[in-house]
């Protein structure tokens, strides 16, 4: 029975990467092609292979200065919000204080608050700080609203930490930066890896705060200048839209690609502990 099966299971897995990875390569190969070809070859190898594109999206429609501005904008995030949910983290999983539990509740709480309900009072703060249409507009509010799933994770991962070990590294002198930092944050890396991969997909893909606060036309992110690319595909053609599409999902994908074997790692522990 299990002979016969194995090859089943083969089949579907071979036709579920097929359905997976085809709108990758399909998009990869309508961005080299002539611009007659997208709409008369839709389904074939380009004639022959072009750059005109993508050097088009780079130069002409802005996105090199987009692709800074989520560069800029995504990176700080990204850092800040790793720093911050590893040491509330670890607060709340081996600390007491006042309040502790009120605290966390109030936090989780907040999970629960669809994000759309927030955007004008977070529009009219913003607003009364003088921060619109600046960078550090986007940044502030993304990191307010990207820290807690990792700040959570990153609790349960302390918690599963031996008391004895922590106790074992104050004997030694350790103070609690030095017990989080050299002590208890190396053994939730490939959760804090995974977190990366959580706030950066977030945060790069990140639309519609970004199109409500800023104004500039040099202070756009990717998604937005994505978004007006697409709206102006008749004028600058499709190719080139296909090439900008390529130019903000490659990224993702590296990044990922770089993180893969801590995530997987941190899935197994997970899986194991359950």
């Amino acid at each position: 029975m299990r002979i016969l099966l194995r090859p089943f299971l083969w089949l579907i897995a071979l036709a579920f990467t097929i359905f997976s990875l085809y709108p990758l390569v399909n998009l990869i190969v309508q961005s080299v092609k002539p611009e007659n070809e997208i709409w008369s070859q839709p389904f074939s190898l380009p004639s022959r292979w072009i750059s005109d594109h993508f050097i088009r999206v780079w130069e002409e429609a802005n996105f090199s200065l987009y692709t800074w501005n989520s560069v800029k904008v995504t990176a700080t995030v990204l850092v800040f919000a790793l720093f911050f949910s590893t040491v509330m983290g670890y607060v709340f999983a081996r600390m007491n204080f006042a309040g502790k539990k009120l605290h966390y509740i109030v936090l989780i709480g907040s999970m629960l608050i669809p994000s759309s309900m927030l955007i004008i009072p977070v529009y009219v703060l913003t607003n009364q700080l003088h921060l619109l249409n600046t960078h550090l507009g986007l940044i502030l509010p993304n990191l307010a609203g990207t820290i807690i799933m990792p700040f959570i994770l990153m609790r349960s991962v302390y918690e599963s930490v031996p008391q004895d070990l922590i106790d074992a590294a104050r004997i030694d002198g350790c103070g609690e930066y030095r017990t989080l930092f050299q002590i208890v944050a190396p053994l939730g890396a490939p959760m804090i890896a995974t977190n990366g991969i959580l706030v950066f997909t977030a945060i790069w893909n990140e639309y519609i705060w970004t199109q409500v606060s800023i104004h500039s036309r040099e202070l756009f992110t990717l998604p937005v200048g994505m978004a007006n690319l697409s709206a102006n595909a008749h004028n600058v053609g499709y190719g080139t839209v296909y090439a900008g599409m390529v130019l903000m999902t490659f990224p993702l994908i590296l990044f990922f690609l770089s993180a893969q074997r801590f995530f997987i790692s941190a899935v197994t522990q997970g899986a194991v502990k359950g």
